[in-house]
């Protein structure tokens, strides 16, 4: 299988970033594990704490550009405060539905996936 080059260049520099999580008063380290979701091949971005998930920061509602994602803030509500505190992405202002739940649009920072 082909390895489209915006995936590589987003699954090593995401990969090989350091993040940092403020909850409760102390300061988590997480790292970022990329792949892609089987249908829509959409973006799949989930954290782990020293080799342990974490916490998954996509969901997966609909196909949306590379570079663009869903943020889970129903099960992981400070998702988009580590996405910003860290300069990996920002809030597109669209919102996607599913269920009951609503989900933010958000856009990779460019550094995560241009040359």
């Amino acid at each position: 299988m082909k390895i489209d080059p915006m995936f590589d260049a987003i699954k090593k520099r995401l990969e090989a970033a350091e993040c940092f999580l403020k909850k409760d008063g102390k300061v988590i380290k997480l790292q970022f594990h990329v792949d892609q979701y089987a249908q829509f091949k959409n973006l799949m971005i989930q954290t782990y704490e020293d080799g342990f998930p974490y916490a998954r920061i996509t969901v997966n509602i609909k196909h949306l550009p590379l570079n663009m994602f869903a943020v889970d803030t129903n099960n992981f509500p400070e998702a988009e405060e580590l996405l910003k505190s860290n300069g990996v992405a920002h809030n597109t202002g669209i919102w996607l539905h599913s269920g009951f739940c609503e989900y933010p649009v958000y856009e990779l920072e460019k550094w995560v996936y241009e040359e």
